[in-house]
């Protein structure tokens, strides 16, 4: 059995896991991305809608400040978001647009003069002003009280989904495609890795005449506790033993689905 260990594992490759490796990897730890399809090919990128940030550049966003966004997502949330969460966002998303703005997210532009625009089912002509043209647009969404919506075109999630893996790219992240979570290596109180499986040598044809292999691969956390992880290999085992059990009462499609195993673990004392 192989183990592979890092200091961070992200299950996930979309916008949030790519980010949160590139945060790792900034500080001075080894990162793991694991990923079901491509990240540019993750659902990330069908969002349209935007991102909010209190930017205040349009006309229609004069004003908006952390606070104001503070007070709208916690107000949307019916009271109940976690408000230190709710603080740490509306004052890291303007530095956020800023900085995907610098990895080439295209956002969309505010052009100086009028510009006709929906507001309440009613066509409305508004006036943007000289100084702003050029920075980042914002557009009504949500309901909030300001404009503070930036976007790209229609296009938005493509546009950062992009960015963000161009630039995992270039912090040398290694990003594990086709590669699926099966189970987490924890104590019941912290986790230290995980199993996975490779779904491309899962449901791979065997050599003419060979036998199906079942690779068992581990990334873990360093100083993972031995007892934690041999009991989520046995648990992991167990679980194939039985569902291979299944199959061969009729089911043909489970010996696909237990090959290409891995475990990860991830290093704990950073």
């Amino acid at each position: 059995m192989k183990v592979v260990y890092t200091d961070v594992l992200v299950i996930g490759g979309g916008l949030a896991g790519l980010r949160v490796a590139i945060g790792a990897r900034r500080r001075g730890h080894d990162a793991i991305v694991l990923s079901l399809v491509p990240p540019k090919r993750s659902h990330s990128k069908a969002a349209q809608g935007g991102m909010q940030a209190s930017l205040g550049n349009v006309i229609k966003g004069k004003g908006d400040n952390e606070d104001i966004h503070f007070e709208d997502t916690v107000r949307g949330s019916d009271w109940g978001a976690d408000q230190q969460v709710v603080r740490m966002f509306v004052n890291t998303a303007p530095k956020a647009v800023r900085e995907l703005a610098a990895w080439g997210v295209p956002w969309s532009p505010v052009r100086q003069g009028d510009r006709q625009v929906i507001i309440n089912g009613e066509k409305v002509t508004i006036t943007e002003r000289d100084a702003a043209h050029g920075l980042v647009a914002q557009r009504d969404f949500g309901g909030t009280r300001k404009w503070r919506t930036c976007y790209v075109s229609d296009g938005t999630g493509h546009a950062m989904l992009f960015a963000v893996g161009d630039r995992a790219i270039a912090e040398g992240i290694p990003v594990h495609e086709r590669t699926e979570a099966l189970a987490l290596i924890h104590d019941g109180k912290r986790c230290y890795g995980a199993i996975v499986r490779d779904l491309i040598a899962a449901f791979a044809k065997p050599p003419e005449g060979g036998r199906e292999k079942f690779p068992v691969r581990t990334l873990t956390l360093q100083r993972a506790p031995a007892s934690s992880v041999a009991q989520a290999v046995q648990q992991f085992y167990d679980r194939r033993a039985a569902l291979q059990a299944r199959n061969r009462e009729g089911n043909q499609s489970g010996a696909a689905a237990t090959s290409g195993v891995a475990i990860m673990a991830v290093d704990s004392s950073n």
